[in-house]
């Protein structure tokens, strides 16, 4: 199990935030998303994600609607039930939200790149005399289609 600092770090990455500092200093600091490390630059205590229900509402809300379902299916799995999700305290809601990170950087989220919709049709043409085989992908909600080889 991470550590609510962990957890931290991890959401702040994701949400922008960088140059962060983890010291004996004080909280985990670092630079806001479009900020600059200049000489005499002082660090803003990154958002406690674990702790504060607004910072993980703004991050919950960047992402697109495919992952956020992922994010409710795992906010479910911690909590048990649906009905308790409604009620999830911050550290549950961050634990849900690296599990959601964590596995766009291992496999890249499978989604549509246009509507984030997660219902992915693979389709195969095959070659002719005119047109090559050909594999794609299609979403099911929006009909766009990627990846053609």
């Amino acid at each position: 199990m991470k550590t609510n600092d962990e957890l931290n770090k991890i959401i702040a990455k994701w949400c922008g935030w960088h140059t962060i500092l983890d010291d004996e200093y004080g909280p985990l600091r670092g630079c806001k998303p479009g900020e600059v490390v200049t000489p005499g630059f002082i660090f803003t205590d990154i958002p406690n994600y674990c702790t504060d229900l607004n910072a993980i509402h703004e991050a919950v809300k960047k992402l697109p609607e495919g992952p956020f379902t992922w994010w409710s299916n795992h906010l479910m799995q911690i909590v048990g039930t649906h009905l308790k999700s409604i009620n999830a305290g911050a550290r549950e809601r961050a634990e849900a939200l690296v599990a959601v990170i964590e596995g766009e950087n291992k496999t890249k989220v499978n989604c549509c790149p246009r509507c984030s919709a997660v219902g992915i049709i693979k389709r195969h043409h095959e070659g002719g005399f005119a047109t090559p085989e050909c594999y794609w992908k299609e979403c099911e909600t929006c009909n766009y289609e990627w990846d053609h080889s």
